[in-house]
């Protein structure tokens, strides 16, 4: 067995569910621990009408309960349950993953991401999604924020879809502690932020956008800097944004190859936008990995940062494979209630919780030392879900590491070549 059950205990359950209210009496027909791995397996299956929700909680109680009965269940009691479920779930210890990390000089390294869960466009009034020309769609942003050295989520948060990532930069700031280090993507950019968390006396490595200028300190532009270098890594105090933030900026020159294609790329969505010839800037920074950081080179020496943020994919990795195994977005594809949906976001990201939870628990074990998939556990989890009834455990057993790893092949992932771009 894992080192902690899959899922809270029943009487942990039973104890979350009368706190908030969605059990005051004990009835026959529905639990705590049922009612929650109705949910979960009703996201994984992408069966999330009342019907579906019945059938899954038949299983944990000795009497069945009706479709309007359900109906009632789902309200502020019930998104309050699950919230405080995973609430439970956050306050867990997760032990170390990434041994690459461990003597690193930081307390934690953090990073985040976000990924949109869409359903359909009647649930635009509770939900509203950017839309197109034609009509309005709908949707809800789920914000996940982890610390790398302990594996362990540190925040989760729904959004409206709409709402750009750039607008939740704070969001993990607001976490950050001294001695931290923030790995921010080029979605969540903020000079305000990056000069919020230096205050904080904290760190951060970033991916520096091209529509924010930098220049060294001489004045000269990035972009005459970039063009007057032969050698294949920059390493040199700058300043971005019109002089407002001094910083450190580490370049890696790209292949050929993935040059060209970035320089394709600009020109091709240049001439889609109607803009004509894309600035020579843009063109120069598409030769290179361009990062900045606060942190100095005594303490990271350039190999090191962009080793380090590279770490960053592996919350991409975890969201791809929520997508992969979870199916919320084929539940969502028809007219529901505000709290219904609501509940069905949420055991989703609980269902991605603890995926990480078991992944970050193998991880560690000799047994499963090397590359382990993510993707083939969230698989797992979802099959050890699927399973559970009335009496059975709740803790999933050891899994062959045979059967979770990646396999071969010749052509490179998306990660390998983002490592080797960066290396």
């Amino acid at each position: 067995m894992l080192e902690a059950s899959l899922l809270p205990k029943a009487d942990q359950l039973d104890r979350i569910a009368r706190e908030s209210k969605l059990i005051q009496r004990s009835s026959r027909k529905f639990t705590a621990a049922g009612f929650l791995t109705a949910l979960l397996k009703a996201v994984i299956k992408g069966d999330a009408s009342f019907n579906h929700l019945v059938m899954h909680l038949a299983g944990f109680v000795p009497k069945t309960m009706t479709r309007q009965g359900i109906f009632q269940r789902f309200g502020p009691a019930s998104s309050a349950f699950l919230l405080g479920v995973i609430r439970h779930v956050l306050s867990q210890r997760f032990p170390e993953t990434i041994a690459a990390l461990r003597a690193s000089p930081f307390k934690r390294v953090i990073v985040e991401d976000s990924t949109v869960v869409s359903m359909a466009k009647s649930n635009a009034e509770n939900f509203p999604n950017n839309g197109n020309r034609h009509e309005m769609t709908a949707g809800c942003k789920c914000l996940l924020i982890a610390d790398l050295l302990s594996g362990k989520p540190l925040g989760l948060q729904l959004h409206a879809a709409r709402e750009a990532d750039q607008a939740l930069a704070f969001e993990a700031v607001d976490l950050c502690r001294k001695d931290d280090l923030i790995l921010r993507d080029m979605g969540f950019f903020s000079l305000a932020a990056l000069l919020e968390i230096q205050d904080r006396k904290a760190f951060w490595i970033s991916r520096l956008p091209v529509s924010v200028s930098a220049a060294g300190i001489d004045g000269k532009p990035l972009a005459k800097i970039l063009a007057g270098t032969d050698g294949d890594r920059i390493d040199i105090p700058v300043v971005i944004g019109r002089g407002t933030l001094p910083c450190r900026l580490v370049a890696i020159r790209l292949d050929p190859a993935r040059a060209g294609a970035n320089r394709r790329h600009i020109r091709s969505e240049a001439k889609r936008r109607g803009r004509g010839t894309p600035r020579k800037e843009s063109l120069a920074r598409a030769g290179w990995r361009i990062l900045v950081t606060n942190v100095g080179p005594e303490r990271l020496p350039p190999g090191k940062v962009s080793d380090i943020y590279a770490l960053r994919w592996s919350i991409e990795i975890k969201f791809r494979a929520f997508k992969q195994s979870c199916k919320i977005s084929h539940g969502l594809k028809h007219r529901s209630g505000f709290h219904h949906i609501e509940a069905m976001v949420l055991a989703a990201m609980l269902y991605h919780l603890l995926t990480l939870r078991v992944h970050a628990c193998l991880a560690k074990r000799k047994a499963f030392a090397g590359w382990i998939s993510i993707e083939k556990i969230s698989d797992l989890v979802s099959i050890h879900l699927l399973a559970l009834s009335q009496g059975s455990s709740p803790s999933l057993p050891p899994p062959d590491p045979r059967h979770l790893r990646y396999e071969r092949r010749k052509r490179t992932n998306h990660w390998q070549a983002i490592t080797h771009s960066l290396a």
